[in-house]
C-alpha cells in the first residue's frame, strides 16, 4: 500500500511536465544534491534508530536527495549550500580567533607569573626569626616553590585554549546561524519551498520509524 506522504511528493503530484523538467535538470545538479544530502541528514542521524529495520543510512540518504530533486529547485539548493557554507565559515573563523585570543591571554598571564617570580627573588627577604623569648627559628625559602614550571605553562596554555575555543566557537555559531538565516529568508518563496521540503522530509523519516518500530513490536 502507498503511503500518503510518499504519493504527496510523487512526481505524479507535480505533472509530466513538470517531471520532464526535473529530469532534465538531474545530470547538472546530482554533485550539488549529493552534498546538500550529507548536509541535512547530519539533522537525522541513525544512532538511535532500530537497528534491524528499514531505516538504514542508504535509504535516507535515497529518500533525502529525492525529496531534494522534486521539492526544491536549484536556486533553493543554491541558498542552502550558501547557508550551510557560512555557517561552517563563521564557527571556524571564530573558534580560531578564540583559540587565538587564548593563547594570547595564557602568555600575558605566565608573562605576570614571571615577572612576579623575579621580583620576588631578587627583593631581599628574611632568613631567620627571633621570638621574644630569644629562640631564633629559620625563615624556609619559598623561592622554589614560586618559580614557574613546565607543566603550569602547559596547563595554562591548554586551560586558556580550550576557554577560547569554547567562546569563540559558540560565537561564531550564533553569527553563523543569524548569517544562513537571513541568506534564507532573503527570498520568501524560496523559504517556504526549503520550509515544506523539510516537513516532508521529517515526515518520511517519523513514518518509516513508525514503521520499523511496528513490525518489531510484531
Amino acid at each position: 500500500m502507498t503511503s500518503p506522504t510518499r504519493e504527496l511528493i510523487s512526481p505524479r503530484h507535480y505533472g509530466l511536465e513538470h517531471h520532464a523538467e526535473h529530469r532534465q535538470l538531474k545530470q547538472p545538479l546530482a554533485m550539488p544534491i549529493r552534498r546538500l544530502r550529507c548536509k541535512v541528514l547530519q539533522f537525522y542521524p541513525t544512532t538511535h534508530m532500530p537497528s534491524s529495520g528499514a531505516t538504514t543510512r542508504q535509504e535516507l540518504n535515497k529518500l533525502a536527495e529525492e525529496h531534494l530533486e522534486h521539492d526544491l529547485q536549484p536556486s533553493d539548493c543554491d541558498r542552502l549550500n550558501s547557508a550551510v557554507s557560512k555557517l561552517g565559515t563563521h564557527t571556524t573563523v571564530g573558534s580560531l580567533v578564540g583559540i587565538g585570543l587564548g593563547m594570547y591571554m595564557a602568555y600575558r598571564v605566565r608573562r605576570v607569573r614571571m615577572d612576579m617570580f623575579t621580583a620576588f627573588r631578587i627583593v631581599e627577604k628574611p632568613t631567620h626569626v627571633q621570638f621574644a623569648s630569644g629562640r631564633i627559628e629559620m625563615v624556609p625559602d619559598l623561592t622554589p616553590f614560586l618559580r614557574p614550571t613546565l607543566l603550569g605553562d602547559i596547563a595554562t596554555f591548554g586551560l586558556f585554549a580550550a576557554g577560547g575555543l569554547f567562546i569563540g566557537g559558540e560565537a561564531g555559531l550564533l553569527c553563523g546561524v543569524y548569517s544562513a538565516r537571513r541568506t534564507l529568508v532573503k527570498d520568501l518563496e524560496s523559504k517556504l519551498r526549503i520550509e515544506r521540503a523539510f516537513a516532508r522530509l521529517r515526515a518520511d523519516i517519523l513514518q518509516r520509524q513508525a514503521e520499523c518500530l511496528g513490525r518489531r513490536e510484531v
